[in-house]
Parts: C-alpha cells; structure tokens; sequence
C-alpha cells in the first residue's frame, strides 16, 4: 500500500441529543511510503471537525458521498501551498 485510506461513517443525531457523530478510520502506509505533511493536514481537519460541535452536528446529518464532498468544500478551504 502506497496511500493514506481514509473513511468516515455517521450516526445521525438530533442537535441536542447526546452521543458519537463520527467515526473516522485511517490506513497508513510504512512511513517512508508517504508524505508526512498529508497526514498532519488531514489530522488537522479531524481535530478543526471534531471540536467544532456545529460541524459535527451538521455532518451527522449527511446521507451520501456528494453531501460530504460539498461540506468539505464549503467548511475547509485547501492549504496554501
């Protein structure tokens, strides 16, 4: 394996209801197989989503692939390279 593999479920939620919004699960390859600035980048994007009770509240409510694409887009902008 020569990628990161990256994959997210929700549990739908009422904003105010208690309990886990999301479960994120990460693959790694042999560190030298990949670049270490993409695993920080996307480790600060589950940090940024995950102690932001607004986000998660909305992402809890998302049913499909291209709902998610959308809400990244919309909620994280790409790093300045």
């Amino acid at each position: 394996m020569h990628s990161i593999l990256f994959a997210l479920g929700v549990v739908p939620h009422l904003d105010d209801e208690p309990g886990i919004r999301a479960v994120f699960l990460m693959v790694l390859p042999h560190k030298n197989e990949f670049d270490d600035t993409v695993l920080i980048e996307a480790y600060d994007d589950i940090i940024r989503l995950a102690s932001d009770r607004s986000l998660l509240n909305r992402l809890s409510r998302l049913h499909s692939y291209e709902q998610f694409f959308y809400f990244m887009e919309n909620n994280f902008r790409p790093p300045e390279r």
